[in-house]
């Protein structure tokens, strides 16, 4: 069968596409690709009753170009084959959720004068990594990259710039960490806070750290632990703000992870704390966080003036009010995050696959 990338078909202008997802209706409402519509024909493939796939596929529209979907591009073959029988015009989309999980896409937050600072968007999985960089020196850093190290050796090589550092804003529990296999790669430097990692390793204590420098750009290091105990903003130029899992647009970073319920509390009372000190860095301030829920619009970020208006937990002025509103709005913890914090702040490695088996599945380390 015929197939599509998820990069082709992110950036596909093609409008007579129809992406369908096969899976079962309770994954697909769990997480999805925008504008995809579900027929759960998964069992009735899986037990040969295709009699039964083509009754329930027969209302698609024919003249739509379908990109079939399941979680690893396996089953949706048979779904394009039942439909190229029906006279349908398929693709199967390369790797199913697995192959969108991975997808990552670069788009430029700043390049003026020494700056150059990308903003790397993993689509599927909801995360925001960063490079930093230098248009004299030639060199950058990287924020929180994701355990698909090659994106990132592949952007800054296309950019020209060479990669002089890993910094990390906090121990990461949604997603599997790609720092240490990215620092291997590169022999540079690891930056991350000492409270939050586990493991004994070389790197550069986030803890112990106010700025570093990079051309003639500066990177602030600011103090906002209570999403974890040890987690960072980074403050470039005096202008944006990569807040990691402390802020988003829509929320602020859950305290819950890894806490018991009376740590849990005491987290959101030193989170309140730190997004206090946020608030008073400036209204003109570029708020670039680690996760988002839509792309519709990129980069992805937002004046700190407009948070405060908009996002519904800074509002909250009573450090009691904003505790009871975090500990009675957490979502749904995220799956295997115990083992996928664990793993990150050993600095243990996973095999491709099994990693990205690990972390599959929707982002969930908000506070809405």
């Amino acid at each position: 069968m015929k197939s599509i990338t998820p990069k082709e078909l992110i950036k596909s202008s093609d409008k007579s596409v129809l992406i369908l997802d096969i899976r079962h209706s309770d994954s697909f409402k769990d997480w999805s690709i925008k504008d995809s519509i579900n027929v759960d024909v998964y069992d009735d493939i899986w037990n040969g009753n295709f009699g039964d796939v083509k009754q329930k596929l027969c209302q698609l529209p024919k003249d739509k170009k379908i990109v079939t979907v399941c979680n690893a591009g396996v089953t949706s073959q048979n779904a394009s084959m039942l439909l190229e029988s029906m006279g349908y015009n398929t693709l199967v989309l390369e790797k199913g959720m697995m192959g969108w999980n991975a997808l990552h896409q670069a788009v430029d937050v700043a390049n003026e004068n020494d700056l150059l600072l990308k903003q790397i968007i993993r689509v599927g999985k909801g995360c925001l990594s960063y490079m930093i960089g230098s248009n004299s020196t030639k060199e950058c850093f990287i924020v929180d990259p994701s355990q698909f190290v090659e994106e990132y050796l592949e952007i800054a090589k296309e950019n020209g710039l060479r990669i002089i550092g890993i910094i990390e804003t906090h121990v990461h529990a949604d997603h599997l960490s790609g720092a240490m296999a990215l620092k291997e790669f590169t022999k540079t430097e690891y930056y991350v806070s000492g409270t939050d990692l586990k493991a004994k390793a070389d790197f550069l204590d986030l803890d112990t750290l106010d700025e570093l420098k990079i051309g003639d750009n500066s990177i602030k290091i600011i103090k906002t632990p209570g999403h974890t105990d040890g987690s960072v903003c980074l403050l470039v130029n005096d202008k944006a703000l990569l807040t990691g899992d402390t802020l988003f647009l829509e929320g602020v970073g859950r305290p819950d992870l890894g806490r018991n319920k009376e740590d849990i509390e005491k987290g959101a009372k030193i989170l309140f704390s730190a997004l206090n000190r946020v608030k008073e860095l400036g209204n003109k301030l570029i708020i670039l966080p680690a996760h988002f829920t839509s792309c519709a619009k990129v980069p992805i970020c937002e004046k700190l003036g407009n948070l405060l208006y908009n996002n519904l937990t800074l509002k909250i002025s009573s450090e009691q009010e904003f505790v009871s509103y975090i500990l009675n709005n957490l979502p749904m913890m995220p799956p295997n995050y115990g083992q996928i914090k664990s793993i990150n702040s050993g600095l243990m490695r996973l095999p491709r696959q099994m990693g990205e088996q690990l972390e599959f599945g929707p982002n969930r380390c908000a506070s809405r």
